[in-house]
C-alpha cells in the first residue's frame, strides 16, 4: 500500500513540483516528470537523463535490422537500473508488450559484461516449457561444489536470461509450473532433487536471473 501511494504521489506530480531548485534551470524541462531526473551525488545535483544518453552510431549498410539499436532517454535510464540491479544480485523483470525492446536491452547488457567475471546461459520458455526440463537445463549450466551445494566455475557469476517467461500454458489449478520453479530459486536459492524420494535439496549460489515478459501472466505469480 505504501509503495502504491508513493508512486501514485509522484505520478501526479511534476519535476516543478517536486525538485523546486530546478526551476530556472537550464537542464529543467517543463512539465517533465520527477521520473526524468536522477541525482548527482557527486555534484549534489538533479540531471536530466537526457544528458546521459550516448550518441547514436550509424550503423554499417550489412547490418541486421535486428540489430540495430537507436539510444533513447527510456533505455538508458532502464540500463542503469539493470546494471545497479545486477550489482546488487537482484533479479530483474522487464515486462511489456511486444515490440517494446525488452529483450533487446537485456542482450545488450550481456555483450557488455566481463566475460571473466560472469557467464549467462539464454532460455526462451513456450507453451510447452516443463519444470523438470527447466531445472535439468539450468542445473546442466553449474558444477558441484561441495556436499549440496552448486554453481558456477570458481571467480564467476552465472546469469540466467529467461525470455517470453509469461509462455508456459496454465494447469488445471489455474499456475504456470515452470514460473513457481524459478519462484522457490529466486526467494530460497534453493530447489528439491527429482531423482530421490526423499526430500533433498540443492543450494545454488552466485546466480542471477533476467527475466522478460509480456503483460499477461498467471495471477498466482
Amino acid at each position: 500500500f505504501f509503495f502504491f501511494f508513493f508512486f501514485f504521489f509522484f505520478k501526479q506530480k511534476t519535476a516543478y513540483e517536486i525538485m523546486p531548485s530546478l526551476v530556472g534551470s537550464e537542464m529543467c524541462i517543463r512539465d517533465s516528470s520527477c521520473f526524468d531526473y536522477f541525482f548527482e551525488p557527486d555534484n549534489c545535483e538533479w540531471v536530466h537523463w537526457n544528458t546521459r544518453v550516448p550518441k547514436f552510431i550509424e550503423p554499417q549498410p550489412d547490418e541486421l535490422f535486428q540489430n540495430i539499436r537507436v539510444p533513447t532517454m527510456e533505455t538508458t535510464r532502464q540500463g542503469y537500473i539493470l546494471e545497479c540491479m545486477m550489482k546488487q544480485e537482484r533479479a530483474v523483470l522487464f515486462v511489456g508488450p511486444s515490440g517494446t525492446a525488452k529483450t533487446t536491452q537485456v542482450k545488450q547488457y550481456l555483450s557488455s559484461i566481463s566475460k571473466e567475471a560472469y557467464r549467462y546461459f539464454v532460455m526462451n520458455f513456450n507453451s510447452y516449457s516443463d519444470p523438470g526440463n527447466v531445472q535439468m537445463i539450468m542445473h546442466g549450466q553449474l558444477t558441484k561444489k561441495f556436499g549440496r551445494r552448486y554453481g558456477p566455475p570458481m571467480n564467476t557469476h552465472m546469469i540466467y536470461f529467461i525470455d517470453d517467461l509469461n509462455m508456459p500454458r496454465l494447469d488445471k489449478y489455474g499456475y504456470q509450473a515452470p514460473i513457481a520453479l524459478l519462484r522457490q530459486l529466486i526467494d530460497h536459492k534453493q530447489w528439491y532433487q527429482r531423482r530421490v524420494l526423499f526430500l533433498s535439496l540443492i543450494h545454488i549460489c552466485r546466480c542471477r536471473r533476467l527475466l522478460t515478459c509480456r503483460s499477461r501472466w498467471s495471477p498466482y505469480h
